[in-house]
């Protein structure tokens, strides 16, 4: 019960633009329980969250559900993200 309503204040963040990164979700969700309904280990968990264009689309539609949101509310933080890192990554070398 209290995992849903964790859930829920991370529905209505993201839906406010309130969440900017995925790892930012686990400011209000645990992780430990994540990553084992994302079938995941936790430091390839861990991986994910540093850079999120690593997680699978089927791992990103699982966590939309958790979270009660579109997909695409999902996997476009996970893409922006991305190009993010790639960006910084690209500027520096």
């Amino acid at each position: 019960m209290a995992q849903n309503k964790k859930y829920a204040a991370v529905k209505a963040l993201l839906e406010a633009g309130g969440v900017v990164h995925i790892a930012d979700i686990f400011e209000y969700v645990p992780k430990s329980s994540t990553y084992k309904l994302l079938n995941v280990g936790y430091l390839s968990f861990l991986k994910k969250l540093d850079n999120p264009g690593l997680f699978t689309i089927e791992e990103l539609i699982i966590l939309s559900e958790l979270i009660g949101v579109h997909e695409d509310v999902i996997i476009t933080l996970a893409k922006n993200e991305a190009k993010e890192l790639h960006k910084k990554r690209k500027n520096r070398g």
